[in-house]
């Protein structure tokens, strides 16, 4: 009799370890689910700030006196200028007339000047990048699109621009 009531003794502890472990697990997987803890594996990838260059390919750029300088020595300004940025930035070029395009040549044979398309490509482009400005080279001469002021007021990033064409008033 004596070694009946051990046996038994001995299976209640082990029944109440089972259990009291079947408790936990099921406290903790109901946690889980209550609380919604995920475990996340983040990967974490630095990525350089964009530069978006855009450069105006209209034919007014070359309207005027110095049309020889822009079609050869301009364009090896701008190379060099994308070069010395490319050491921190991931420089993207753009060119922008009667459309907005991304790495198309520079050739100044557009015939309108959308400068607010450009404010709109970006946006829809890139967005979600890590955008640190946008430069506009352009002459300024805008006949289609919206007003490049207004649109650069609303544009998040910082926007610089190159004046480009003759200072001289006419």
């Amino acid at each position: 009799l004596y070694s009946g009531k051990r046996a038994t003794t001995q299976a209640n502890r082990r029944q109440r370890t089972i259990l009291a472990a079947l408790r936990f697990m099921s406290m903790l997987l109901l946690c889980i689910m209550i609380f919604d803890i995920t475990l996340k594996i983040s990967n974490k990838q630095q990525k350089r700030p964009i530069i978006v260059l855009a450069q105006d390919n209209s034919s007014s750029i070359v309207a005027n006196a110095d049309s020889a300088w822009y079609k050869t020595d301009y364009i090896g300004e701008i190379d060099k200028l994308k070069q010395q940025l490319s050491g921190k930035y991931d420089v993207r070029s753009v060119v922008f007339s009667d459309k907005t395009t991304e790495n198309e040549p520079i050739n100044f044979s557009g015939q309108t000047t959308n400068i607010s398309s450009v404010f709109d490509y970006v946006a829809t482009n890139f967005y979600g990048e890590n955008i640190g400005a946008l430069i506009i080279a352009t002459d300024g001469i805008v006949n289609q699109g919206a007003e490049p002021l207004y649109k650069a007021g609303t544009f998040s990033k910082p926007v610089y621009t190159i004046a480009l064409g003759d200072t001289l008033p006419h």
